[in-house]
C-alpha cells in the first residue's frame, strides 16, 4: 500500500477551505476525501499555507500527488509550485483522533475552519 494522508505545502494564503476543497473536487477527486483540514492564522484571517488531506485509498493519494506536486493552484497568484507528500500522521483514524481535543475544534473556532 502506500499513504492516504497527504500535506499540500504552499497553498496560497488566501485559499479558504472551501476554496482548496473546490480545487480539489474540481481535479476529480470528489467523494475521495474523507478528512481535510487547512489551519488558519486567526490573527490574519488567513491559510497558513498548508493543508491535510486523507484519501479513501491510497492509489488516489498517489495520483493526486502525481498530479499536483509541482504544479500552481487556482487562478489566484502564487509564488511557490505545490509540494505535496506523505503527512506524519497517516489514515482517517489518526488524524480524527489527534484533531478531536485540538484547539481548533473549540465552540469559539468558526466551522469553516476547523477540520472536515
Amino acid at each position: 500500500d502506500g499513504p492516504t494522508t497527504l500535506t499540500i505545502r504552499h497553498v496560497p494564503t488566501q485559499f479558504t477551505q472551501a476554496t482548496l476543497l473546490h480545487e480539489i473536487h474540481g481535479r476529480g477527486y470528489h467523494g475521495c476525501v474523507d478528512f481535510f483540514y487547512l489551519p488558519i492564522d486567526f490573527r490574519r484571517s488567513l491559510s497558513v499555507g498548508y493543508a491535510f488531506v486523507n484519501f479513501t485509498t491510497p492509489q488516489m493519494a498517489e495520483k493526486f500527488r502525481a498530479e499536483v506536486h509541482g504544479s500552481y493552484l487556482g487562478t489566484l497568484e502564487a509564488t511557490k509550485p505545490i509540494e505535496v507528500c506523505p503527512a506524519r500522521l497517516q489514515g482517517l483514524t489518526a488524524n480524527v483522533e489527534h484533531f478531536r481535543n485540538s484547539a481548533v475544534m473549540s465552540e469559539c473556532v468558526y466551522p469553516e475552519h476547523q477540520p472536515v
